[in-house]
């Protein structure tokens, strides 16, 4: 027996085989490119990712089943936000707009006038903003109302597989529900008030169901074309980061999972909705996660490991050359010359856009404290510890709202790096714990797979399959140095906002 955890992202989408001890029996990728139509617009093609989506899911099933582990049951993990309009079958209508497309920016005025920002978050538990599946359909239904008035559906990643791959009527995991500035956090369900207030229909849009839950079995015809067993089930699954705190077990309050890759991640879980002022005022969320009665925020920066790459290239060219010569990770040998202890330089990680707390486009990248004798090494170890300060800002204005961390479990392309893992755990002040297994999306919707397959009696018994593999332990003395720079840290985007506005603007 196995399951598959299923992850459509923004630029590919994966397929995870897992038996039921969590071993890891087929891996499948493949990619797809964005569209960038005009400016400040991005799409993606959905009939590319659904057949994208079709090859991973056949492919992986194929493997497990040569195995002698045949498919039960998969469930999905998938982007937030991006939307498609679909016929009664799923078959699109048009493009998907993913995440960070700019065109609905005018809706943030909208909601303002039509609800205010506080109440939109006290209802959403997102903070107002053009990025939710929300204004998207707005902007379907006021600029292109043809093709609004023929969809059957405006669906979202996990709802469009169910019905266009696994022909079952879509649902939609409530923590990827969440993510549509749409789904009213205390009421468990659409949004009446919001739905009015657009002029929408909820009828057209998906079926919100707890993660977890059987959507059905998929159909005989559908489970031959994929390789699936026969009578394989459809479990309810999620947003990508929900699932990927499953995968890392972060299954009680005090642990976060730590996404390290091109974009920084940490999804922290408690207990009971948090939907103080200072919340919103942050751009801090609130929402369902993938376990029961339980909820999730996440902090995020967009300039992560792309920053690292940025130095890389920009100021390591030989090395990465001879890396790639002796077919050795560019990284690793990267990072083997950083100097000891915390540099005496800052730098702003805003080299693209900003994430929380500041959610500000118009921002950009500095670095703060250069002198003559400045090496390289520094300014790549500085690197390391800006794109860390961000997100330790971030975890000290959470604290303020009650969500305080005593451990960070991490996965990515970051995690992997030793020094960066150290540097990490000292700028936060706690562990952060390098876990085994790098697929913890796919590895999130397998286990509500196998929990509904009946392996485990329960999500927090399944959280077992999540192993830490490396604990790095905060230095006191480095982290009280850091803590130093942190404070000063804190000052920078007050105080060159302006500067950065004016730059933005020329």
């Amino acid at each position: 027996m196995s399951v598959i955890g299923l992850d459509i992202g923004t630029t590919g989408v994966k397929a995870c085989a897992f038996d039921a001890d969590g071993k890891l029996l087929a891996r499948s990728y493949r990619e797809y490119p964005l569209s960038f139509p005009q400016s400040g617009w991005i799409e993606i093609d959905p009939k590319q990712v659904l057949e994208a989506t079709h090859e991973v899911l056949a492919e992986a099933a194929a493997k497990a089943k040569a195995a002698g582990d045949p498919v039960q049951a998969v469930a999905t993990s998938a982007q937030g936000e991006a939307v498609t309009p679909t016929d009664e079958r799923g078959a699109p209508l048009g493009m998907s707009i993913v995440t960070f497309d700019k065109r609905t920016e005018k809706y943030v005025k909208f909601w303002d006038e039509k609800l205010g920002r506080q109440k939109f978050f006290e209802i959403t538990g997102m903070p107002l903003h053009g990025m939710y599946t929300l204004p998207k359909v707005q902007w379907w239904k006021d600029e292109r109302p043809e093709v609004y008035a023929k969809a059957r559906y405006f669906l979202c990643y996990e709802d469009l597989a169910a019905l266009a791959v696994f022909g079952l009527p879509p649902v939609i995991g409530t923590s990827l529900a969440g993510r549509a500035g749409a789904y009213d956090l205390k009421a468990r369900a659409w949004s009446k008030e919001l739905f009015e207030k657009a002029g929408l229909d909820a009828s057209r849009w998906a079926t919100p169901k707890p993660a977890g839950t059987v959507v059905g079995e998929i159909p005989a015809a559908r489970a031959a074309e994929l390789g699936f067993a026969k009578g394989a089930l459809l479990v309810a699954g999620g947003h990508d980061q929900a699932l990927c705190a499953l995968g890392c077990g972060i299954d009680r309050p005090g642990r976060a999972s730590y996404v390290t890759g091109t974009v920084e991640c940490m999804a922290p879980v408690f207990d009971a909705p948090v939907l103080a002022p200072a919340m919103q005022a942050h751009n801090f969320c609130c929402y369902e996660s993938a376990l029961p009665r339980k909820y999730l925020s996440i902090t995020f920066n967009f300039t992560g490991g792309s920053l690292l790459k940025w130095c890389r290239d920009t100021l390591f060219p030989e090395v990465k050359a001879a890396a790639e010569a002796e077919q050795q990770e560019p990284y690793e040998r990267l990072l083997a010359g950083l100097p000891d202890g915390p540099t005496g330089i800052l730098i702003l990680p805003h080299f693209t856009t900003t994430g929380t707390p500041h959610l500000d486009t118009r921002s950009r990248g500095a670095i703060v404290g250069l002198q003559l004798e400045t090496k390289r090494e520094e300014l790549l170890k500085a690197v390391l510890e800006g794109v860390t300060y961000e997100m330790a800002l971030n975890a000290r204005l959470q604290r303020e709202n009650g969500i305080a961390m005593q451990e960070y479990r991490a996965i990515g392309g970051g995690a992997q790096s030793a020094a960066w893992m150290r540097i990490k755990a000292d700028i936060l002040g706690v562990p952060v714990a390098r876990m085994e297994n790098g697929e913890a999306g796919c590895l999130g919707a397998a286990m509500l797979g196998l929990t509904a397959l009946g392996t485990f009696k329960n999500l927090g018994e399944a959280c077992a399959l999540a192993k830490v593999a490396t604990r790095f332990e905060p230095d006191a003395k480095r982290h009280a140095a850091y803590a130093e720079r942190l404070d000063l840290y804190a000052k920078l985007y007050p105080a060159l906002k302006e500067t950065a506005h004016g730059l933005a603007g020329l």
